[in-house]
């Protein structure tokens, strides 16, 4: 008598890889923002990591407002078209 063994195929769970994914991306938006200057990264970790607002940071950082909003939008903008150009 055989027995034939069963067939096993190895499936990767859709949720491993959803979180492989953002762990990626995530280590991918961590290095890009160490290649931001240091006025972009500190004014960004600020508003999105410790979540102050744009006058919370600019009395933090003891800078004008308006020049903390332009070093965030201009970091925010390089951030984009980096991870644009990596996909």
């Amino acid at each position: 008598m055989c027995f034939a063994l069963p067939q096993f195929s190895v499936v990767v769970a859709p949720q491993y890889e959803k979180e492989l994914d953002e762990k990626r991306r995530g280590e991918r938006v961590r290095s890009l923002v160490g290649e931001l200057s240091p006025q972009q990264k500190r004014a960004i970790e600020l508003a999105y990591f410790q979540g102050l607002s744009h006058t919370e940071i600019a009395a933090e950082l003891k800078e004008p407002l308006g020049t903390v909003k332009s070093w965030i939008r201009n970091g925010l903008i390089r951030l984009r078209e980096a991870l644009q150009a990596a996909t």
